[in-house]
């Protein structure tokens, strides 16, 4: 009887610490932290969507709210052995299928080793893509661009008819490269004052060029005018330039001659020197003989 007793005393100590335990661990959340990231556009995301990494499951989001600029600011919550994450992790809003609406996850993709992020910090607007609902692209459409959009579809599908499997390889290519594009015009908005100032002195130079349009016609004329004399005399220049290397050659035999030629004159141009030095008074009064003379002669 007595060892009965022990034994239920052991087995409700046993339940009451498991259930002692669960306790703490729920009320410890796992050793979970908390990020935030800024999004444009929320979209469906409900409070309880999966954040995940790779496919798996690595946190939930825990709420959404708006900031003042007009975005949606997400406060995630992510497992322990996941903490922290680091700069430059980008939390992408993907959906898991068409068919239900707040089925959207979250998709952290890793960043590199650098500085990591504490608790309650913010993956900034740049790191973050939103998803865009079905039926915004539809509604972009009206019903006559809906049925060319359906004769598009149905002639890329016979055309792509018998070889469906090269097709859908092509189709692995398109995603990586509508990433980079959404990058680039990403990069364009972050420097929108630059790129406002380079549309504006576009358009200033487009305005000077068209008032100017007489004369860049003439310009033009004239260079066509000139190309085509050009042409007409190919022949001559062919020759002229089959015979310029020849006379470079020449030519540079005749310089490094000339040179030879000018060290020995050195010595007659320093004998000369003495006989020189009276020779600008006898010029000028040779000149004055020369005036009085003319009329003589």
């Amino acid at each position: 009887m007595r060892r009965e007793v022990i034994a239920r005393g052991v087995v409700v100590s046993v339940l009451v610490a498991a259930v002692l335990l669960v306790a703490l661990v729920l009320l410890r959340g796992d050793g979970t932290y908390e990020v935030n990231a800024r999004i444009i556009n929320a979209g469906n995301l409900v409070n309880g969507n999966l954040v995940t990494v790779a496919g798996e499951s690595v946190g939930l989001l825990e709420d959404v709210e708006l900031t003042d600029d007009g975005q949606a600011r997400l406060r995630l919550s992510i497992n322990s052995e996941y903490a922290p994450l680091r700069e430059g992790t980008r939390a992408i809003v993907r959906k898991r299928s068409l068919s239900s609406i707040a089925n959207d996850t979250i998709e952290l993709q890793l960043g590199p080793d650098g500085p990591a992020l504490r608790e309650g910090d913010e993956i900034p607007a740049i790191n973050t893509e939103s998803a865009v609902p079905i039926d915004s692209v539809l509604n972009t459409f009206d019903p006559v661009a809906r049925l060319a959009v359906g004769k598009g579809l149905k002639l890329f599908r016979d055309f792509n008819l018998g070889s469906e499997d090269r097709s859908q390889a092509a189709l692995l290519f398109l995603n990586p490269a509508i990433s980079s594009g959404s990058r680039l015009f990403q990069e364009l908005n972050a420097s929108r004052p630059e790129l406002e100032r380079f549309i504006d002195a576009t358009a200033a130079l487009t305005t000077d060029l068209s008032a100017r349009d007489d004369q860049l016609a003439g310009l033009v004329t004239n260079l066509g005018t000139t190309m085509s004399a050009l042409a007409a005399e190919r022949g001559n220049l062919g020759d002229s330039l089959e015979q310029l290397p020849t006379f470079l050659r020449r030519t540079n035999t005749t310089f490094v001659n000339l040179r030879a030629s000018l060290d020995d004159l050195d010595p007659l141009v320093a004998a000369s020197k003495p006989a020189t030095e009276n020779l600008a008074p006898f010029l000028r009064r040779l000149r004055i003989v020369a005036t009085e003379s003319v009329p003589v002669f």
